[in-house]
């Protein structure tokens, strides 16, 4: 029922995983059944009208051999094995993942197709498939948790609306169902406002090992669990992988400290400017404005050897002096998302740009003591002093 006479059944193929799921592969297309044969629906998709010689399963991708139109692959058959009834008519429903393996196939974490190629490939990452019964009008969000049950990556179609607007981006779910890549990456890391980074703000490449997938919407919740593998071509050890993951948190650690408090003396020196241009006609206005000249001074030689301001675009690498934000990005880029293992040459860099922090942060510490000191010269002149802002942001 539901194949014509017109199409010649040439093979029928039941799936690997989920018994009674047959696929036809007819003189005109491609049929499925979910039903053991009993009934069949066309099941084209983007196959164009051609004749099917032969159907196999590969890591539970549907492989297609036509006449003259060369091979056919459906990429993931998780979804069509777990389309029962009651997740064809759930309001809300997050398909199992399969188990991922972390190879690209763009040549770089987080791609899509190789340019070049006559097919398209799948997008690289571990694939999230989930489905609504009607096109969400309100927050969703999809997070990626650690074994410990942690969020690492969050994908929201309002990331500021879910609390952190360094949230990735995701496009707003339609009806039916939709697809996700996850890029085996944690949230990115938070810039500085107005300035152009030299290096990638890109959260770090994951070790090998058990995640989860949370979906959210509203009240509702649904959660996953699937397993990331090393690539077959790599012989690191588990070890390895969680040695380099390490370091690279550790130097991003140290990125978002440095931003963190750059910001947070950039504002500083803000409120400072307006202090003085407030308390022009202030019987100490010339005692003020020295000593708050003093302190943005100080401020904006600390901050020269941390960040380079100057930068503008791309090529103004060459132009200007790299500082040690984009030393240490430079190195985070070598190591993160490589073959490990750790190279005894970047241990040995990473060395050395730890005691230049170690320098600037105990500057910092000092500038922050200037800091209070200018309140308090504030306060015992009557004038309203500064907000020191908080330092950092949450690290995932």
């Amino acid at each position: 029922d539901g194949i014509d006479a017109n199409h010649w059944v040439r093979v029928v193929r039941e799936d690997p995983v989920t018994p009674g799921l047959l696929y036809a592969g007819t003189e005109m297309g491609l049929f499925l059944s979910r039903d053991a044969g009993d009934s069949w629906e066309k099941w084209q998709l983007d196959l164009p009208i051609v004749p099917i010689t032969d159907l196999t399963f590969r890591n539970n991708d549907l492989v297609a051999s036509t006449q003259g139109r060369g091979f056919w692959i459906l990429d993931d058959l998780s979804p069509v094995q777990q389309l029962t009834e009651a997740a064809a008519t759930a309001d809300m429903h997050l398909f199992m993942p399969r188990d991922a393996v972390m190879a690209s196939f763009s040549g770089g974490f987080g791609g899509g197709g190789a340019a070049g190629t006559p097919g398209a490939n799948p997008p690289s990452g571990a694939q999230i498939f989930f489905s609504f019964a009607e096109a969400p009008d309100s927050l969703v969000t999809v997070e990626i948790l650690d074994a410990d049950g942690t969020a690492i990556r969050t994908f929201a179609t309002d990331p500021e609306a879910a609390g952190d607007e360094e949230y990735s981006s995701l496009p707003a779910p339609a009806a039916g169902l939709n697809r996700l890549a996850w890029d085996y990456r944690h949230n990115a890391i938070p810039g500085v406002d107005g300035y152009r980074s030299f290096g990638s703000l890109q959260g770090r490449v994951v070790a090998p090992g058990d995640y989860q997938v949370r979906l959210s919407h509203g009240e509702e919740s649904r959660t996953a669990a699937f397993t990331a593998s090393p690539d077959p071509r790599w012989s690191a050890t588990q070890a390895q992988y969680q040695t380099q993951e390490r370091f690279v948190a550790e130097a991003q650690q140290v990125i978002r400290d440095l931003y963190g408090a750059v910001d947070e003396l950039t504002g500083v020196s803000d409120q400072v400017d307006a202090i003085v241009e407030r308390t022009d006609e202030h019987p100490l206005a010339d005692s003020i404005r020295v000593s708050g000249e003093s302190l943005t001074g100080r401020i904006t030689e600390w901050e020269e050897e941390l960040i380079q301001r100057r930068q503008q675009t791309f090529q103004d690498v060459i132009n200007f002096r790299n500082k040690l934000d984009a030393q240490i990005l430079a190195l985070i880029g070598s190591v993160d998302g490589t073959e490990p293992p750790l190279t005894s040459g970047a241990r040995a860099r990473w060395a050395d740009l730890q005691e230049e922090w170690a320098v600037h942060e105990n500057t910092l510490g000092q500038l922050l003591q200037a800091v209070n000191a200018f309140n308090d010269f504030l306060t015992e002149s009557g004038v309203q002093p500064i907000t020191v802002l908080p330092r950092g942001r949450p690290v995932s």
